[in-house]
């Protein structure tokens, strides 16, 4: 088909379209394209790139075989297989599973010789090639748990946190959805701690197709009940962690009157208050804060 023949528009849709059915950033989209030709857009006149259904298969399909380990530069052979992913075998193509490691050795090596510059630069370079679900899964959550048993006073962790915080940032400000109005998400966070954890999951949010409202700083829960009646938010994340904080119980207790739904995440709060997923219809709890963010929707 040729990039500039007309299409219907019955069948196509514009790329942030394709962003919101898959939970992939229009940027990552545009690389997978350009830079190793996963995808294969029609063109209007004006050179907008449209897709179809197929396109959406095709992303899935991606997902699939990054989730597994495969490094996006190795996926676009497996795709031209003319096979569904679920019918390859994937264990010659997995033995390159040590480019994530690799990048995992990378990025703790930036921390603990604190060169924010080279650690800022490779993040932001992966998160171009990678939905962040994947890279939470992949690369975070295993630097965190590395850099945290280094011994060290959690220097070399908290510098990794406080640089991609900084980043997190700056992404959730560049990727703001365009045109049509998103479902607001109010993200709210229990201690100083949870700030990199809620940034990333507003960041995961915002993948999906909603607006965060990420408020890094509120970490009182006696705040968050007015802030919920203010802005009326479509849905509200609060990310807890490990940490149980003080004025939890009341905030509970007005979580009862409150109509909207609240998704709250935490060990220690769910296993202190997991019984009110049960008794209060609108409440969600959560030990795991990708477990909660996953279950919005």
């Amino acid at each position: 088909m040729s990039s500039t023949q007309e299409v219907s528009l019955e069948d196509h849709f514009p790329i942030r379209t394709l962003s919101l059915e898959t939970g992939v950033n229009t940027v990552t989209l545009r690389a997978w394209e350009r830079r190793y030709g996963l995808l294969k857009p029609v063109r209007t006149p004006k050179g907008h790139r449209l897709y179809n259904q197929k396109d959406v298969e095709t992303v899935h399909n991606i997902l699939h075989w990054i989730q597994k380990g495969v490094p996006v530069g190795k996926v676009k052979a497996l795709l031209s297989n003319n096979k569904n992913a679920e019918e390859l075998d994937c264990s010659n193509e997995l033995s390159d599973d040590d480019v994530w490691s690799a990048l995992r050795n990378q990025f703790i090596e930036s921390s603990t010789n604190y060169q924010e510059s080279k650690l800022l630069s490779d993040y932001q370079a992966l998160s171009s090639q990678y939905p962040v679900d994947i890279i939470i899964t992949q690369l975070i959550e295993p630097v965190v748990t590395s850099l945290f048993h280094l011994g060290d006073n959690g220097t070399a962790f908290r510098f990794f946190t406080s640089c991609l915080t900084k980043q997190i940032t700056v992404h959730l400000n560049s990727y703001k959805h365009q045109g049509k109005k998103r479902p607001s998400v109010l993200v709210v966070n229990a201690a100083s701690g949870s700030v990199f954890w809620s940034g990333l999951m507003a960041l995961l949010l915002q993948a999906r197709g909603y607006d965060p409202i990420w408020l890094s700083d509120v970490h009182n829960p006696n705040q968050w009940m007015p802030l919920l009646s203010g802005l009326n938010p479509s849905q509200c994340l609060c990310v807890c962690e490990s940490v149980l904080p003080d004025g939890m119980e009341t905030f509970m207790t007005e979580l009862a009157k409150y109509e909207g739904s609240v998704v709250i995440t935490g060990s220690e709060v769910w296993f202190k208050f997991r019984h009110l997923s049960d008794e209060v219809s609108n409440v969600s709890i959560y030990s795991s804060a990708m477990e909660g963010v996953m279950s919005i929707g």
